[in-house]
This record gives C-alpha cells, sequence and structure tokens, in this order.
C-alpha cells in the first residue's frame, strides 16, 4: 500500500514538471531565433535607404531644378536619415563591425545637425535675413569642413572593400568637397553641382539597399554589387 501510496503521489508531480521544462525551452527557442534574425540582418541597407532618401531631397533642393528651398530637407534629417543611420550604427557595433559603426552613427548626428542648422529662427538657413552673404557663407564653410576631413577618412578606409562601398563613400567626399569650397568662396556654381552629386549618390544607395535586400524567397530579382 505505501508503494502505491508513493507512486500516486509522484505522477502528478511529474506531470506539473513537464508544462514549466516545454515552457522554458520554448523561451529559449524564441530567445535563438531572435538571435539568429538579429546576427543575419545587414543594417547597412537600413542606413542606405534613409541616405538615399535624404540625399535625393536635398540634391533637388541645391539644384535648384525642382524647387530651391533647403528647408524642405528638414524632415527628412530629422528623420529618417538620423533614425535610419543611428539605428544601423547600433546594429552594427553590436555586431563589432568597428568601421561601419563610426561611419554610420557620426553620419547620423551630421544629419541631425544640418537638420538643426536648417531650421527657421535657429540654423543658417535664417541667418541670411540677417547676415551678409560672406558671413553665412564662412559660417556654413566652417560647418563642413570638419565633415569633409572625416569623410576623407571614412573613404581611406574603403580602398579594400567592395567596390559599391568606395563608390559611396568617395560620392560622399566630392559632395562635402564642393559644398565647402562653394561655401568659402560664395561660388552658387559649386552647390549646384553638389546637388547633382547628391542625386546620383541617392540613386547608388536605392540601387544597393535594393540589392542587399532582394533574394529569392522574395523576389527573382539579383543586383550585383561589385568587388
Amino acid at each position: 500500500m505505501e508503494s502505491s501510496h508513493h507512486e500516486i503521489l509522484d505522477m502528478p508531480s511529474r506531470h506539473y514538471k513537464r508544462p514549466s521544462l516545454s515552457h522554458e525551452d520554448t523561451m529559449v527557442n524564441d530567445v535563438e531565433k531572435t538571435m539568429t534574425l538579429v546576427n543575419t540582418m545587414n543594417p547597412g541597407a537600413l542606413c542606405l535607404a534613409g541616405l538615399a532618401i535624404v540625399t535625393m531631397t536635398i540634391g533637388l533642393a541645391n539644384t535648384g531644378t525642382v524647387v530651391d528651398f533647403p528647408p524642405i530637407a528638414i524632415g527628412s534629417c530629422l528623420t529618417v536619415a538620423f533614425i535610419s543611420n543611428g539605428l544601423a550604427g547600433i546594429l552594427e557595433l553590436r555586431a563589432g563591425n568597428t568601421f561601419s559603426a563610426v561611419s554610420d552613427i557620426c553620419y547620423s548626428c551630421y544629419f541631425l545637425s544640418y537638420g538643426i542648422f536648417l531650421l527657421p529662427g535657429v540654423g543658417g538657413y535664417s541667418a541670411e535675413l540677417e547676415k551678409s552673404a560672406k558671413e553665412v557663407g564662412m559660417a556654413e564653410g566652417v560647418f563642413y569642413l570638419p565633415w569633409l576631413m572625416f569623410a576623407i577618412l571614412m573613404f581611406l578606409g574603403t580602398l579594400r572593400q567592395s567596390l559599391i562601398t568606395r563608390l559611396i563613400h568617395g560620392l560622399i567626399v566630392i559632395i562635402f568637397s564642393l559644398e565647402t569650397i562653394g561655401a568659402f568662396t560664395q561660388l552658387a556654381v559649386l552647390t549646384k553641382v553638389s546637388g547633382w552629386i547628391c542625386i546620383m549618390l541617392s540613386l547608388t544607395c536605392y540601387y544597393t539597399t535594393a540589392s542587399f535586400i532582394y533574394n529569392p524567397s522574395i523576389t527573382p530579382i539579383s543586383l550585383p554589387i561589385g568587388v
């Protein structure tokens, strides 16, 4: 009787342990799947998507062919570019990709500062109503110069990376060079040329974004990005 009694008491004990272990196993599997997804995703696609959108807006504004009103880029700078580049940089940092993390996070900060620079009543665009063109140009040049130096630094770090990476960072150097020289010299034509280079950069980033996110499971389209 005692043996039978103990067996009756043991059965419920084993019965209640099983769901607990099964639940824990499920949680572990979910975490592993999530970590696998994070580790296999490409943050570069997110970064380049934001860069493509904002540089198209800035490019169209700087060329003056559609509209000559730089503040239209404020929204894209302070939201799309700032958030996408910053988030991509954090993911790259988590993955241990130092170059991409530094590049993405710093350019995220650039778009934040550039958006503030364009804000009415705050930045350099509104200062044009109060200061001379020369003073505003010098201020813009001082703003762009450190970013030109940073862009050159990043470009030199791409010399052994893929062709598309070198192209993107090379175009960024050209844009900052034209913007900096144009600001210091007050040559409006350089700003317009930088606008066209921005559009080229935007199209390149759109293409690269598509090449990163397209895969056989969602589309038959495959876009090469060079070596």
